[in-house]
């Protein structure tokens, strides 16, 4: 986990059980088969290289299979 002040926790369970976890808060999407992020907190989605680039520097590839839901997140988020 990537928090807003940076900090990082590590936790020992595959992604789809937070997948899972996480299904009844709406701001939360899968992007990729090892990223989930907080829609909240996208900063923009570079269209050149398939990445999302978050509040906090961070930046997140996007994976062919989960490009129609980064595409669903607003026309003013693609750079």
């Amino acid at each position: 986990f990537h928090l807003r002040d940076k900090q990082r926790y590590t936790k020992s369970r595959n992604l789809k059980y937070f997948e899972d976890a996480l299904q009844e808060y709406t701001c939360f999407v899968r992007v990729h088969k090892s990223f989930i992020v907080n829609k909240d907190h996208i900063k923009a989605y570079r269209k050149s290289n398939q990445h999302l680039e978050l509040f906090n520097g961070a930046i997140v590839p996007t994976a062919i299979g989960y490009r129609a839901l980064v595409a669903q997140l607003g026309d003013h988020l693609i750079v």
